[in-house]
């Protein structure tokens, strides 16, 4: 009677609002009181209350006043047979629920372990991944090949994630190197990748991902494909703006 939910229409109410695709697989990592918060989830019980009336006598469940359910721990809250001789209906509700993560170790051990069972995800590419995401990338070169300069974009605020195709610096060119884009009047941009959960289509996670199913920067699951894998999520590219390097005047 228990699920993870990853994001809801009403973020006051996560639970009770949430999105079909946004929760977690049955049977997954994340879908277990202990996992879900850390991957970025809420988890939510069914219980049900007393309802004496609502708007529509044939739904009153659906249409239940608020002042017309029984007190929580009242006689006729204890129990379907006790909200009946209250003359009242038993509902059905869903709220959110406190994980039982207790310390960030047996969460972090219990994915070192899925990590290490991981088949395709866990080869020599993960040092790759993580490096891209876990640190700023010592080899220059290998930086720059996944980074571009570019000079406008149709937001101004996320230049990069929405640079036109024709205002990225031509590659080779003088300006397309992080040390001197900011000098051209461009904004150095660098793809790096995020760990999604879900999304609002199914079929494209990474294109749809809700903004609350993404694991945290820097967290476990953010580290590598592998990691994010182990987590039950979708390894997505993602282009974010890197600060360019300014030489001393």
């Amino acid at each position: 009677n228990s699920f993870c939910c990853y994001s809801g229409a009403d973020a006051s109410d996560v639970c009770g609002s949430c999105f079909p695709t946004a929760i977690a697989e049955s049977g997954s990592f994340c879908a277990s009181k202990g996992n879900c918060g850390g991957c970025g989830g809420t988890w939510c019980k069914k219980r049900f209350h007393c309802a004496f009336s609502g708007a529509d006598s044939s739904d009153i469940c659906g249409t239940a006043y608020s002042t017309a359910i029984a007190e929580v721990g009242s006689f006729c809250d204890r129990s379907e047979a006790q909200c009946s001789a209250c003359q009242g209906k038993w509902c059905p509700i869903v709220v959110a629920d406190a994980p039982s993560v207790t310390t960030a170790e047996p969460f972090v051990a219990l994915l070192a372990d899925a990590v290490e069972n991981a088949s395709t995800n866990a080869t020599s590419g993960v040092a790759e991944n993580a490096s891209t995401n876990a640190t700023s990338g010592a080899d220059e070169g290998g930086e720059e090949a996944n980074s571009f300069c570019c000079y406008s974009g149709a937001d101004a605020s996320d230049v990069c994630g929405s640079c036109f195709p024709t205002a990225i610096a031509e590659s080779g060119s003088f300006c397309a190197s992080k040390g001197n884009c900011g000098g051209c009047g461009g904004t150095w941009c660098k793809k790096r990748f995020h760990c999604a959960f879900s999304g609002a289509d199914s079929s494209d996670i990474c294109g749809t991902a809700y903004s609350t199913a993404i694991a945290e920067v820097g967290s476990f699951c953010d580290r590598s494909e592998a990691q994010c894998s182990a987590c039950q999520g979708k390894w997505c590219p993602i282009v974010v703006a890197d600060a360019p390097i300014v030489p001393a005047a």
